[in-house]
Formats: C-alpha cells, structure tokens, sequence
C-alpha cells in the first residue's frame, strides 16, 4: 500500500482537507462539488512528478489553465499537497507563481511560469531531498513519481487501453480479466488483440467480436481492471467507477478489483455517486475474501470554503447500508 494519508491547501476548490487512515481501496463519495475529482488530482499530484495533462480532459497546460489549480484563481494561494508513505516517509508538493521582471524588479501582476518545488524525506530519518523545477520545463528535469500510478476518468476510457492489456497479455495475466468479463456475458472465454490494436472478444462465434460492440459495461469493467493491474505495486485512481455499469454487474466489479489490489498490490482511489456501488462494496467486502478489513469510504462534505472527510470503515459501512442510510 502506498499512501496512508493526505494533507490539501489551496488546491482548485479545496482550502484546507485532511483525510487519514487510507487502506488498500478507498472511495470517495458525496455531493456535486463536494471535491472528489479534486482529490483524486491531489493524490496524483502528491505522488510526485507534478503534471495535469490527464486531468479532466485537459490536453495541455499553458499558464492561464494552470490558475485553476489554484483556489478562487489566485496564485496567492500557495498550493500545497503532502503525502504520508506506509512507510512513514513524506512527499511534500508546492507550487507558487513565478512573476516576470519589470525594470529589473519582479512584477507583482504578471505570471511567467509557476515553480514548483518538491520535498520528500526518506522514512523516520532527517535524510530530506528536495527538487525545485519549473512547470513548463521538460519532464526530463523533474523527479519521478513515488509510484507506478494509472487515472481513468469517464472521458479517457480506452487511451492507451491496447498497450496496456498488450503487456497485460505478455505477462500472462489477462485470465482474472477474462473471468470477470465472463460473469457479465458467460459467452466470453478469451481477449485477443488484433490488427491495429484493436480489442477483440472469443465468445464461440466463427470469428471475434471488437469490444467495441460489446457494450458500454464490458468496455467499462475491462478499462477499470486494466489500469488497477497495470498499477502494480502502485496506485489507481478511478473516476466514477460505477458510470455505464448496471447495478448488477458492480458486485461482479469490486470483486475483481479488490481481488486484483490485493494480488497486485495496487492501492485503489476511486469516487463514486452511486448507492447500489456502495451496497456492492460491502456485500464484497462482508464475503471477507481477503481476511481483513481493506475497504474505507471516505465522505466529503463541503460548507462554504470548509472542507473535511468523514471516514466509514468496512463495518460501519455494512450497517448504515443496511439500515438504508443516505452515505452518498
């Protein structure tokens, strides 16, 4: 498991957000505008290697659309995400306008580019290191990532899908793939991949089917198991994980996801606005598959500027379903 807890200051909407306590998968539920999305950007973030090009369908950053990190616009703001490791190390992300000079003096109005510096430190110990690098330099330049991380939101469902079920394949671990797949449509016995990387289904006819044409539910549980088992030993983060899926296929979902975070060490962050998700949450979770607790929910509730995040843990989690609590 990578990360423990995270610390968010200035970051988009969020002024001040704390949550703690995270376990192997971790879902993020409340309301619109509650900060969901803005969390998973900031886990993202405070993993290190500083970029938002996958965000939100953005393809680029220029210096206007990196305000929005900001809160209410202003670079005034300092932005600021620290990370806790399970192994009690820290990552500490800070980004703060660069103002282009005027008559030799730094102007007070005018953002050039936006530093971003970057303090980690290595266990317990006083050993710190520390990289400050620009926002527009070359990515050659900046640290790397703490950990192996894939994002899926509901706009990038098939970027990069073929190259990573193609490694997927080569390392022969597609067969808990398939065996979700099948309790969707018991016709599925294999995944191939074809000519123009194209994504291609053995459901016992005279040739394979495309995924394409398989519906938006087949499409959306292969993306979601092929970015948890690329992540290994990393994390996953999943942007409404329960969009396009029937509410009978979620229990089939979560079984395999947490299946496969478990097998693969990968931590899971994912949001959510569905009930039926949580109740396929925690009747996967009551099965106790795994022999321990490896599931939190995590709400947010936001009152004016003030953020915080109610946790409910596995056991909680079950009653409140149970008793048909509202938790969304």
């Amino acid at each position: 498991m990578a990360f423990t807890s995270i610390n968010i200051q200035n970051f988009r909407g969020i002024k001040s957000l704390e949550i703690s306590d995270f376990a192997q998968v971790n879902v993020f539920v409340g309301k619109n505008n509650s900060g969901k999305t803005s969390v998973l950007e900031a886990i993202c973030s405070g993993n290190g290697a500083y970029s938002q090009t996958a965000f939100r369908d953005m393809p680029e950053v220029t210096i206007n659309e990196a305000l929005l990190l900001f809160r209410k616009l202003d670079p005034q703001n300092r932005l600021r995400i620290q990370v806790q490791c399970q192994d009690n190390s820290m990552n500490i992300v800070e980004v703060e306008p660069l103002y282009a000079s005027s008559n030799g003096a730094a102007s007070n109005k005018v953002v050039k580019d936006y530093g971003i510096v970057q303090t980690r430190s290595v266990g317990t110990s006083t050993n710190v290191e520390r990289y400050d690098y620009v926002q527009s330099a070359d990515d050659e330049h900046h640290p790397q990532p703490l950990f192996l991380a894939s994002w899926l939101h509901p706009k990038n469902l098939t970027d990069q899908l073929d190259q990573l079920l193609s490694n997927i394949i080569e390392q022969k671990r597609e067969q808990s793939i398939i065996t979700a797949l099948a309790e969707v449509d018991a016709a599925i016995s294999d995944i191939r991949l074809g000519a123009q990387s194209a994504i291609y289904c053995d459901i016992g006819l005279p040739r394979l089917v495309p995924i394409s044409v398989m519906g938006d539910g087949i499409r959306r549980i292969l993306s979601i198991l092929v970015n948890v088992l690329s992540a290994e030993n990393g994390i996953a983060l999943v942007d409404e994980i329960s969009n396009d899926l029937h509410y009978s296929t979620l229990t089939i979902l979560w079984k395999a996801v947490l299946k496969a975070a478990k097998e693969f060490n990968v931590q899971v962050f994912a949001t959510t606005h569905s009930y039926e998700c949580l109740a396929a949450l925690t009747q996967v979770q009551e099965a106790n598959l795994f022999g321990e607790d490896i599931v939190r929910v995590f709400r947010l509730e936001r009152d004016g500027e003030e953020h915080r995040a109610v946790k409910i843990d596995g056991e909680n989690l079950r009653f409140m379903t149970q008793k048909g609590w509202e938790i969304r």
